[in-house]
């Protein structure tokens, strides 16, 4: 799924520089320099959410009737997302979006705001 937030003008703009993204993804994969970036930020993120209750309670406990490995996989989910290598996301692009399906969702606010 990709998702973008943009003011309704804008909203014709967001479909080409989704698929010229995912295209150059395919090609050429995530430059360095970008993928460090997110993938810090992103194992801040997941770190500092880990250490929360709302993160046990919600995302772990609500379900572990259900999902018993949830445990599990709470406790390895800073471990997992430091092991996602610079090759995983064109490896996805390209088994992920072939270009020929996609489904487009546009929310815009009520009129009145």
């Amino acid at each position: 799924m990709i998702s973008a937030d943009t003011l309704p003008v804008d909203l014709g703009k967001v479909p080409p520089i989704i698929a010229r993204t995912v295209l150059a993804i395919q090609k050429d994969g995530v430059p360095a320099e970008l993928f460090d970036r997110i993938r810090q930020t992103t194992s801040r993120d997941v770190e500092d959410d880990s250490r929360t209750n709302r993160y046990w309670l919600g995302n772990v406990l609500a379900s572990l009737q259900q999902y018993p490995d949830r445990v599990v996989d709470g406790r390895n989910l800073t471990k997992d997302y430091a092991a996602v290598t610079r090759a995983e996301p064109q490896q996805l692009a390209l088994r992920y979006f072939d270009g020929t399906t996609s489904h487009s969702f546009v929310a815009l606010p009520p009129a009145n705001r």
